[in-house]
């Protein structure tokens, strides 16, 4: 088990624990927890009756991943209100922030150092959260921010990154202004991002021939029977 210590320079916010870290497990979307496991197979939506003897057609609620996804590291919340607008009310127009917490910060990230490079689309302006959390982890270890899934707005998002955080503890979240709107409110408590520890090693990529090619395919080809031998899902019995 890796251990994710942290701690803040912000003695009251210790106090609440709803905008600390939490593990993923806490974020589970709403939507997903309205899906069925399950759904039955009728004439109407496929042709066929439904046989009671054998389970009903698996939704992504048994997928694997998915559950996978839900279980690993830690959701980063908004420590406070947050809100972005663009001020175009004159032919200076500028971006704006208003913070609910007087020890929290965001910075403007300068079009230059980006976003100007960008190949990309729908990101209009980069913002900077001064995390108030701070990290550390065993050495060697580091932490992935990683964007919070299946988040149900398309107005910002936090991007990929890696920190280092056995040597550096701060944490700076870019937050991304993709909105069409003008302004967006990111309220206390809202999901910002996962963060995912890891152990920092090389890799690298090799292509298999030969009788190693073989070998992996015949595992492949054992595996899948495993999971498919039967009408219920055996993904989770393949390491027994």
């Amino acid at each position: 088990m890796i251990e994710i210590k942290y701690t803040s320079p912000i003695e009251e916010l210790l106090e609440i624990p709803e905008l600390h870290p939490q593990p993923a497990r806490n974020f589970v979307p709403d939507w997903y927890k309205r899906t069925p496991a399950t759904l039955n197979k009728t004439e109407e939506n496929d042709g066929w009756k439904y046989k009671k003897l054998i389970p009903s057609y698996r939704t992504v609620k048994t997928c694997p991943s998915f559950h996978d996804v839900f279980a690993e590291g830690l959701v980063l919340v908004s420590p406070c209100d947050i809100h972005i607008w663009l001020d175009d009310d004159n032919e200076n127009a500028e971006w704006k922030v208003a913070i609910t917490h007087r020890r929290i910060f965001i910075d403007i990230h300068h079009d230059k150092q980006w976003l100007d490079y960008y190949d990309g689309h729908k990101v209009r302006k980069v913002f900077k959260l001064s995390s108030p959390w701070y990290f550390q982890l065993p050495k060697g270890y580091g932490l992935r921010q990683i964007p919070y899934m299946y988040a149900n707005h398309e107005e910002w998002v936090v991007p990929y990154g890696v920190v280092n955080s056995d040597v550096y503890s701060e944490l700076n979240p870019q937050i991304l202004f993709t909105s069409k709107s003008n302004e967006i409110l990111i309220k206390k408590g809202e999901p910002l991002c996962y963060l995912v520890p890891f152990k920092r090693e090389k890799s690298k990529a090799t292509l298999l021939t030969g009788k190693q090619r073989d070998k992996l395919i015949h595992k492949h080809a054992v595996e899948g029977y495993k999971i498919n031998n039967s009408f219920r899902s055996g993904y989770y019995t393949l390491g027994e």
